[in-house]
């Protein structure tokens, strides 16, 4: 089995470039003859756009319905710009999952609409996706939400699933730095898909045996990773980056 796995991340509320991305993918995707996952990695919501300060942020959650997005999670733009009651509402007409392992309210509970992990079936093979977001605990805390560190909760989030799962992707919004030391600490992530401190990767970076991506910021690029599957393991990964010219020429 091969599957496409295009993301976006750090937005930032550039709505005509996401348009343009928007617009790529819902005429791309039925044209493959394999499965393929559209995911957001955070930051798609900012306040500086007049529309989703009108709407606190659920104008960019309909956009994301209207890409078709499989999964997304938040980055700190989601998490500590807006209200505590306005995240808990921002996923209310959501048509996908939204996961995110390390923010709590002060009974310990995740916001709405947010699970701690995500599993995926494709094909038979089974894919965890494991999501944290950067540790600003003094914002969070500002708005009654608990943020606990980024990579103890993705390890507890990881045994929580031990036997669950053939492939274990990440989506870290945490930052290019923490993605590396990711790498490190464990090894068997198969996937690091980035975002926060706004870099890309033309074609990925293999580290520790694992595959980073990242697709910068402001929707200048869509991120695309191929993954080669056999008896439930990838035999073959691969990434790149498709330009926003080319997604507005195409």
């Amino acid at each position: 089995m091969q599957l496409t796995i295009y993301h976006t991340n750090d937005i930032h509320s550039h709505l005509q470039e996401y348009a343009n991305i928007s617009a790529y993918l819902n005429e791309e995707r039925p044209k493959l003859n394999h499965p393929s996952l559209y995911l957001d990695i955070g930051d798609h919501v900012d306040l500086s756009a007049p529309v989703t300060e009108a709407t606190m942020g659920t104008k960019n959650v309909e956009l994301l319905n209207q890409a078709h997005c499989d999964l997304a999670t938040i980055g700190n733009n989601e998490g500590m710009t807006i209200s505590h009651d306005a995240l808990n509402a921002l996923y209310n007409d959501a048509q996908f999952p939204i996961t995110c392992a390390n923010v709590f309210d002060e009974q310990g509970n995740l916001p709405n609409h947010i699970q701690s992990s995500y599993i995926k079936e494709i094909e038979g093979v089974r894919i965890l996706f494991v999501a944290a977001t950067a540790q600003f605990t003094p914002f969070y805390r500002a708005l009654d939400w608990v943020v606990t560190d980024p990579l103890e909760a993705i390890k507890d989030e990881i045994s929580a699933n031990e036997g669950a799962y053939d492939i274990l992707i990440i989506m870290s919004h945490v930052g290019v730095f923490f993605d590396e030391k990711l790498c490190q600490e464990i090894p068997e992530i198969d996937l690091i898909l980035g975002s926060h401190t706004h870099h890309h990767f033309l074609n990925g970076e293999m580290n520790n045996g694992v595959l980073m991506a990242a697709a910068g910021k402001y929707g200048y690029y869509l991120g695309e990773v191929t993954l080669d599957i056999e008896d439930k393991r990838i035999i073959n990964k691969k990434s790149n980056v498709i330009s926003s010219d080319t997604i507005t020429k195409s």
